[in-house]
């Protein structure tokens, strides 16, 4: 090679590393007129391409220096990323394997092959591919951290817990990790682990906007809302630029009801960042649309996302913005649309009826009443615990809202502990309660209630789904109080089919599993209220509640053992943080605008329409 060329590659691939961009081009330029196919020079400026996210010139770069040579490792990997990072992610795979029958096992291009399925919601293909990679590579922190993904995905939480923590092994200051790890530690329950791995990721870095955002977190999951604010107003002195904090800001400011600001804040995050989908979405999703938001709207029609999971974040904002101003048809169109990005992020998964059936009929027959004849004397006699339960969208959090308005009833929201928990209980045959495994559930149930407000009569836990696990539950505390939300079956399935979950759930986007879950949740309530007795069970309609608040909520307060106070029938002005989908709604004085509402939408009821 010409010495001139070697001079200058070696000056560009230092101005490379160090960042220096454009004095790498510079010298690349200089390779190339010198030289027109100089190999390292086209690599290198495909590659500068790509970091600057130019991905349309990167690809061209290096799919012409595959053609220069097709055993050119480098050309290949780096076309492979492009390709990826442009959202092509079946040639990305097809390219990443090709560079790894250049070099097999190289555990670089393993990794990228691997996060190209994971793009692909492939997780399956994923975790063996980064398996062979940490094989030949086992200290890499950033593999054992992109296999936790992988496990994430699969469903394997616990896992992936296990993967993040080998990851921090390696590599105990990635802040990337730690957020994650902390992220999976709340999804899991796992409050008190949550809260430890946020305050490490803000001890590693005080100083930045990302280690006060950490510290925000663990205040948030603490109950210290002005804490978390005061770090997050830090993190935006320390990065006024910050749109990260600015959407955790804008999403606290909502979370305890103050709406105005979060929009103010949340405008500042779009002019900062307008690239950034999920920020329209909050924007929408703070307050009713209005026709001063139809250049928002106009704006939002023209994006078209390439990955499903920025697609879901234009078309939910899409459709609560057109359901707001009255223009249903326009509001179901995106409605679907936002419905099949949700499906594509669940790898477009079958649901599967009949497990779900049979498991729903294994309970029924396990929790029968002589089932609880011979087993409710191990059972707590604490009465702290008041179970909201029902199908989602069926008017839980209202409740929840209005019973922790009393002063003696803290709402803990919606707890993951019965999903996690409620199998250590009973032989999968049904006939065994193990009884160890009941106390220590019982005891570990009321120190998370207690480590949540040790001074509470009463504590609610909201988790909706808990309406499957009622069994396990009324052996477990056969004194506490179950409240069993229930709403028009079409106005509920409806509003499960036009609500955003920040986690894809199996059954919830597609018309036709919906009404069959909701089928089965009607078949399995009507066992409940058979088995459990009255004193413990209660049913509250929502279309009752919202057409006359005061005998119904009059009704829950007696019924959970409480004196009646007037702040229940107030619950718009509860301070309480509230995370789930109906932070909005809750903040207004109760109302009756979402009964009946299937009526509107009888055009595009679909498979709603034989629940009528």
């Amino acid at each position: 090679m010409d010495s001139k060329i070697i001079e200058w590659l070696r000056a560009a691939e230092t101005a490379y590393r160090a960042g220096n961009y454009s004095e790498a081009i510079a010298r690349c330029q200089q390779m190339l007129e010198r030289d027109p196919r100089s190999l390292p020079a086209i690599v290198l400026m495909g590659m500068i391409a790509h970091q600057e996210g130019r991905y349309d010139e990167a690809i061209t770069h290096l799919q012409r220096a595959a053609r220069l040579d097709g055993q050119c490792f480098e050309a290949f990997l780096w076309l492979g990323i492009a390709r990826r990072d442009r959202g092509d992610h079946s040639e990305a795979v097809t390219t990443l394997r090709q560079s790894l029958q250049i070099w097999p096992g190289n555990p670089t291009a393993l990794n990228h092959l691997a996060l190209a399925y994971l793009a692909q919601k492939n997780a399956a293909k994923a975790i063996a591919t980064l398996q062979r990679a940490i094989a030949n590579r086992p200290d890499d922190a950033d593999l054992h951290r992109n296999i936790a993904y992988a496990f994430q995905m699969q469903g394997d939480n616990e896992v992936a817990v296990s993967a993040f923590e080998n990851s921090l092994k390696l590599d105990p200051t990635s802040l990337i990790a730690l957020t994650s790890l902390g992220q999976l530690y709340l999804e899991l329950t796992r409050r008190d682990d949550a809260i430890r791995v946020f305050r490490r990721a803000h001890e590693i870095a005080p100083d930045t906007a990302r280690g006060q955002i950490q510290s925000a977190r663990a205040l948030r999951e603490e109950g210290d809302f002005a804490g978390a604010e005061q770090a997050l107003r830090r993190a935006l002195e320390l990065e006024p630029g910050s749109v990260d904090a600015l959407e955790v800001v804008s999403n606290l400011m909502q979370q305890l009801g103050r709406f105005d600001e979060a929009v103010e804040v949340i405008d500042r995050a779009i002019e900062l960042e307008p690239g950034r989908n999920r920020l329209y979405f909050n924007r929408i999703y703070c307050r009713k649309a209005t026709d001063d938001d139809r250049s928002l709207l106009a704006k939002l029609e023209q994006v078209s996302p390439a990955e499903p999971s920025e697609g879901r974040y234009v078309h939910y904002a899409l459709a609560k913005a057109y359901n707001d101003l009255g223009q249903l048809p326009e509001a179901m169109t995106h409605y679907d649309q936002a419905n099949t990005a949700m499906r594509a992020l669940l790898g477009n998964r079958e649901f599967e009826r009949d497990i779900h059936r049979a498991e729903f009929d294994h309970k029924m027959s396990t929790f029968t009443p002589e089932f609880f004849q011979r087993h409710l004397a191990g059972g707590s006699a604490d009465e702290t615990p008041v179970f909201i339960v029902g199908m989602i969208r069926s008017g839980t959090t209202l409740v929840e809202q209005i019973l922790s308005s009393h002063p003696q009833v803290t709402g803990a929201g919606e707890l993951l502990f019965w999903f996690q928990r409620a199998h250590e209980l009973v032989s999968r045959e049904g006939s065994i309660v193990n009884a160890p495994a009941l106390r220590k559930v019982q005891a570990d149930y009321l120190k998370l209630l207690q480590g949540i407000d040790p001074d509470a009569a009463r504590v609610t836990d909201k988790m909706p789904h808990n309406y499957m696990f009622l069994g396990q539950i009324h052996l477990a505390f056969p004194n506490a109080r179950i409240i069993h939300c229930r709403r028009h079956p079409v106005d509920n399935c409806l509003s499960i089919y036009m609500t955003p979950y920040q986690i894809p759930l199996d059954f919830a986007h597609d018309k036709a599993n919906i009404a069959f879950v909701y089928r089965e949740y009607q078949r399995l309530m009507a066992h409940w209220e058979a088995v459990i007795p009255a004193k413990n069970l209660l049913t509250v309609d929502y279309e009752t509640l919202v057409a006359d608040p005061e005998p119904s909520v009059r009704r829950m307060v007696d019924f959970v053992g409480l004196d009646w106070d007037e702040a229940c029938l107030r619950p718009e002005d509860n301070d309480r943080a509230v995370k789930t989908p109906s932070m909005w709604q809750v903040r207004q004085p109760v109302y009756k605008t979402s009964t009946e509402r299937w009526r509107k939408y009888e055009p595009w009821l679909g498979e709603f329409a034989s629940l009528l």
